[in-house]
């Protein structure tokens, strides 16, 4: 996998890379009064993507609720150990 785009604080977009297939995964943050909303896109390029996309999507679909899930719990400890909250 390689960051491909990062925009400070607000999004990165990493891809990974199958010979004749590129999977594109695209992560953004906007802050909201209650918080945050995070956004994921996620696509497929290349000559094999018709063979590849639809199984690779499924997975990436049903691993989701837990990786974010994973991904919040890391980021509510990061943003507490950066402002002193305990």
């Amino acid at each position: 996998m390689v960051v491909s785009e990062r925009t400070e604080g607000r999004s990165f977009t990493v891809e990974g890379y199958i010979p004749l297939f590129r999977m594109h995964f695209e992560h953004t943050v906007i802050p909201t009064v209650t918080g945050s909303e995070v956004t994921h896109r996620v696509w497929f390029t290349g000559l094999l993507a018709f063979l590849f996309g639809s199984s690779v999507a499924k997975q990436v679909r049903e691993g989701l609720p837990r990786t974010m899930q994973s991904l919040k719990i890391y980021a509510e400890k990061r943003h507490a150990s950066l402002s002193g909250v305990a």
